[in-house]
């Protein structure tokens, strides 16, 4: 359950912060919402993920398309139908078609 408390800043503005337990059992914050509304809304969020097994503590949610993108593929397999991919049945290796033998930088990747 998270705790909702105000603070205020040197300029005397009024600050709310959340304060809650990872599912690890850590106590963490967030602060800086403007109206205990928001703050509200944003401990709602994480006690939602929490039970659903979808939290992600902010310090590992950090992850570029690089490191994300190239098991995408495998980790949607069984919760995505070849209707919302491509429309057409897998290929010969037994993947869908967007899970093709091509490398993910040809598909995806951004060059800088």
């Amino acid at each position: 359950m998270a705790t909702i408390g105000k603070y205020q800043i040197a300029s005397g503005t009024t600050l709310y912060r959340v304060r809650y337990r990872t599912p690890d059992d850590r106590q963490t914050d967030k602060r800086g919402f403007t109206t205990k509304r928001d703050a509200e809304r944003f401990a709602a969020t994480v006690e939602v993920s929490k039970l659903r097994g979808e939290y992600v503590a902010p310090r590992n949610a950090k992850v570029t398309l690089g490191e994300l993108g190239p098991g995408w593929p495998d980790r949607q397999r069984g919760h995505l139908s070849l209707s919302v991919t491509s429309g057409r049945p897998p290929c010969s290796s037994g993947s869908p078609n967007w899970v093709a033998a091509r490398p993910m930088s040809s598909r995806s990747m951004p060059v800088w």
